[in-house]
């Protein structure tokens, strides 16, 4: 073996080492197990989180000893992932909602967890507890027992996605449930009326999905209640009204002291919901989301003629399914509106027609998605048009304006102008099969035409008593008495 070969052979093994050396460093660093407090030091009442948080997959997580504390919620587990640069990265964390039982200062030991088989320690904890002021409320359930449940471990909140628009502006307000607690029912019991707004429900699962949102260093489930498209329909500061509902609780309570010499109750034995006591409890507790204001700004005041309240980006298209009818036959003509914004507000564009031409209502179509972005889609007008003398007819071009957000401006569509050459028609008209509408079936069944040929009449005031029917309608009666 000559040097150049170990040479070779010794620079491979230096970065085998290498290689080796930077796996176990990066599984090292992966594998951190750290506990945490969302505040420190703490009231007497009030609550704490505590939270032991793993930065890869674990598995056998023993908690330390939390005697010294109410232990109001957990432990409650959440998984996040991260991808950065193509590579994941996991954590998992435990939680707990603490309260602590006296003053003092108190040490939570180390928890433990199992992962890559190997058993990790988290840091111990020293945290203060002082008298406080009283902390957060406190609901009370029959018996004089305290349930240590506050709007800071349940609460409705509504979220928007701006807050400062013009009149007709789509905005999304979003209503949570937020809990940190164990939640075993709910129900809405006032949903908010939305004054000065037109409203349109986003669908929403059959069951509450919850997911992890931190809010204020405290972990909190989080389920979306409702989703809601809103579109202003009057300038000024308008408040969404809150949302009212009512929770069950599971929670840990404990009866209060009186003091007694003789409250045998006070005996921890007697603290088991068997005898009435402390222990766990289905607590209901109101719940109720605060108003938001939003503020609706006016939109300018050099509107075109065609403005009808439009408000967003849109585009515009004329549809006619002929344009050489004949006299009487019944011509469809369609607006195609399509675009975002509020759509579904849009109204029939108006246009001149010639006196010669019937025009009636038109029949309006809707496909219109609204989301997390709003109301999009497509809005059809279609109208009726029968043109009734034979003859060359004009009309349009049809205009429809709207404002338009990102410009700050109005923006006037127009369509073509159209030409009809009505030919000589028949006297009843033909059925009106291109509309493809139930409402138009055949033409001659809804309208009445001026007959042009000669018909036969009967006088209204004719007698049938000596008429040629009455005179057979006689003959078959005698006969019938004969036989």
């Amino acid at each position: 073996m000559n040097i150049s070969t170990l040479h070779n052979m010794k620079r491979f093994q230096g970065l085998l080492l290498v290689w080796f050396l930077f796996i176990c460093a990066g599984t090292l660093h992966a594998q951190t197990f750290t506990a945490g407090v969302s505040k420190n030091p703490v009231g007497l009442n009030e609550q704490f989180q505590l939270s032991f948080t793993l930065s890869s997959s674990g598995s056998a997580f023993k908690p330390p000893s939390l005697s010294e504390f109410m232990v109001l919620s957990g432990p409650n587990q959440s998984t996040s992932m991260q991808f950065v640069n193509g590579s994941m990265s996991q954590s998992l964390t435990f939680s707990y909602i603490l309260q602590p039982k006296k003053e003092g200062s108190f040490k939570i030991e180390s928890a433990s967890v199992e992962s890559g088989g190997k058993l990790l320690l988290s840091n111990p904890i020293s945290i203060t507890v002082n008298k406080g002021s009283g902390g957060g409320q406190s609901g009370q359930q029959g018996n004089d027992q305290k349930t240590n449940i506050s709007s800071n471990n349940i609460f409705i909140k509504v979220s928007i996605d701006k807050s400062n628009i013009f009149v007709g502006e789509a905005i999304v307000a979003s209503y949570k449930l937020y809990t940190n607690v164990q939640v075993v029912n709910y129900s809405i019991n006032k949903i908010p009326a939305f004054n000065g707004f037109w409203s349109q429900d986003m669908q929403m699962p059959a069951q509450l999905q919850l997911k992890t949102e931190v809010v204020n260093g405290v972990t909190y489930q989080v389920g979306e209640i409702k989703k809601v498209v809103l579109f202003p329909q009057q300038s000024g500061t308008l408040s969404l009204e809150p949302m009212e509902g009512e929770c069950i609780a599971r929670m840990q309570v404990k009866r209060n002291r009186s003091g007694s010499p003789f409250d045998i109750f006070n005996d921890p034995f007697f603290n088991d919901p068997f005898f009435g006591g402390g222990g766990i409890r289905d607590v209901k507790f109101a719940v109720k989301s605060a108003p938001v204001k939003i503020t609706v700004k006016e939109l300018p005041a050099n509107a075109p003629a065609s403005f009808d309240g439009a408000v967003g980006r849109y585009t515009m298209e004329g549809i006619l399914d002929k344009s050489n009818p004949k006299a009487n036959d019944a011509v469809s003509f369609k607006v195609k509106l399509s675009g975002k914004g509020n759509i579904k507000l849009a109204e029939a564009p108006e246009f001149e027609l010639s006196p010669d031409i019937e025009k009636y209502d038109p029949k309006i179509t809707d496909n219109i998605t609204v989301n997390e972005r709003g109301a999009s889609g497509v809005r059809t007008f279609e109208y009726l048009l029968i043109p009734r003398h034979q003859g060359s007819y004009s009309f349009g071009p049809v205009e429809f304006s709207y404002f338009d957000l990102d410009k700050k401006n109005y923006v006037t569509l127009k369509t073509p102008a159209y030409q009809l050459k009505v030919e000589r028609g028949t006297e009843s008209g033909s059925p009106v099969a291109s509309t493809g509408k139930a409402d138009f079936q055949v033409l001659g069944r809804d309208i009445r035409f001026i007959k042009t040929t000669p018909t036969l009449f009967t006088s209204g005031n004719e007698d049938f008593y000596g008429s040629v029917i009455f005179g057979f309608y006689l003959l078959l009666v005698l006969a019938d008495l004969h036989f």
